[in-house]
């Protein structure tokens, strides 16, 4: 049954397109291949590991993917919807770490999310920030992210705009993982001075 679900959700996703909540933003300016946006402050869920798989399978239990959420408000687990993209930062130092961002038409504030049951889960607020984009399709793991942020950042320095410090990317996945390469929605979000 689960697996059933699963499937129709995916093939929804595939024929329908991104279905989820996902966050907004003000466009500011465009350049050859990328955009450089204005988000505002959002709400995540955000785990730490050396694995995606770990840490997806982390943050959906908590939202309540795979059953009873790893969560609690007002004494019981809330099922909090799914939202696109998922979010994976890799750091300077070479960390990484993923995160869902929480519906805004759900929570408005921090004090009105879950709180997650599992201690490698945390709830914050990431502030607002303006970042260039580049978007792309293709598979969601880091061998295709790599060349799509070097890219970038050279378009970066033909336009004169300087990354913040100390330099750091998302790189952002909108579908499923059932959703063909071709057809699959990315994004590497690099913050800069603007």
């Amino acid at each position: 049954m689960f697996f059933h679900l699963i499937f129709l959700l995916s093939l929804s996703s595939i024929l329908a397109g991104i279905t989820e909540e996902t966050p907004k933003y003000t466009v500011l300016s465009l350049g050859p291949g990328y955009e450089i946006r204005s988000y505002e402050t959002q709400l995540r869920a955000t785990t730490q590991g050396d694995s995606t798989k770990s840490m997806f399978g982390r943050l959906a239990r908590y939202i309540g993917v795979f059953g009873v959420p790893e969560n609690i408000k007002d004494g019981a687990p809330k099922n909090i919807p799914m939202t696109a993209p998922v979010v994976m930062r890799h750091k300077a130092e070479g960390k990484m770490e993923m995160s869902f961002i929480l519906p805004a038409s759900r929570y408005s504030t921090l004090e009105s999310v879950p709180t997650p049951t599992d201690a490698n889960v945390m709830v914050h607020s990431e502030a607002g920030s303006v970042v260039a984009a580049l978007t792309f399709s293709g598979d969601y793991h880091l061998d295709n992210c790599g060349p799509k942020v070097e890219q970038l950042k050279a378009a970066l320095e033909a336009a004169s705009i300087q990354p913040s410090t100390p330099f750091s990317f998302d790189f952002l996945g909108y579908n499923s993982p059932w959703t063909p390469p071709a057809q699959r929605k990315n994004e590497v979000l690099i913050p800069v001075v603007y």
